[in-house]
């Protein structure tokens, strides 16, 4: 067929030579587009349990990618938040040229990532373009993944529960103390997970969005609900420093006030005031 005759004249891959394609004939499979600005929109700013069924129901896309290579602007995007390439490599990040939906190809931003996890082997993907003004993030990761898992010690004496990918190698870098996540705030963990959790690591710390700005905090809503169902211990970056999480404060502040504020609040917990 045409895809095939374009990958043997070119020498490309198959999603290689969709994007040729597309990009040569100009077709942009547009109402892909404006379905996800549709949502972007709809969802912004916002953790709603309609948002996390969309991203429930994006798992049943078919997405793909086409890796290119790390510039310095990737570099230093990750560096505001103490991440560094040795990181980026553990995790699995990588930057995108392209990304499909569907097989249809789309151009990614010039600051463009995916989340690669493999689980029971297969491959899925979380996309992230943190300026995009169309849609900043797609996912067809399963609920049940929990990012970083894979990177976890056996054991230690502590942990901290947050809440993206973004964070938990935030953390890691700037702390080293581990760290993992669930795939969205409002994800409730199964408790023979947090049962295998505790048998590893000695205390356990939920760190989710500190959401001082808006008329709700979901983020002490959603991280106090799990810590009281499991009994861990629920903490939030302090709100004199304006920053809602851990890379956020790097990005503020600098990785050593950021590591100096996280331990200093989770020794609240070793010595309490009473």
């Amino acid at each position: 067929d045409c895809v095939k005759f374009v990958q043997l004249m070119f020498d490309l891959d198959y999603y290689e030579a969709l994007s040729k394609i597309a990009i040569d004939f100009n077709v942009g499979h547009k109402f892909i587009i404006k379905k996800m600005e549709k949502t972007e929109t709809k969802f912004k700013g916002e953790y709603t349990d309609e948002r996390d069924r969309f991203i429930e129901r994006s798992k049943n896309l078919q997405l793909g990618i086409k890796q290119r290579k790390w510039k310095a602007y990737d570099y230093a995007y990750w560096l505001q938040f103490g991440i560094d390439s040795e990181t980026l490599k553990k995790y699995h990040v990588v930057p995108i040229e392209y990304f499909f939906i569907n097989i249809s190809p789309f151009k990614a931003d010039k600051h463009a990532y995916a989340f690669i996890e493999r689980k029971d082997g297969k491959e899925t993907y979380k996309i992230y373009q943190p300026y995009s003004k169309r849609f900043k993030w797609l996912n067809n990761h399963d609920a049940s993944i929990w990012q970083g898992w894979d990177q976890l010690p056996d054991k230690g004496p502590k942990l901290i529960i947050t809440k993206s990918l973004k964070d938990v190698m935030s953390i890691v870098s700037v702390t080293g103390i581990p760290a993992v996540s669930l795939q969205s705030e409002t994800t409730m963990p199964k408790e023979h997970i947090i049962d295998e959790l505790a048998s590893r690591f000695e205390r356990i710390w939920v760190l989710y969005d500190n959401d001082f700005d808006k008329d709700v905090n979901i983020g002490r809503k959603q991280g106090q609900k799990i810590a009281d169902e499991f009994y861990l211990m629920q903490i939030e970056i302090p709100v004199l420093y304006s920053s809602k999480d851990f890379s956020d404060l790097v990005k503020n502040e600098n990785q050593e006030i950021a590591k100096l504020t996280l331990e200093h609040i989770m020794q609240q917990y070793d010595n309490p005031p009473f």
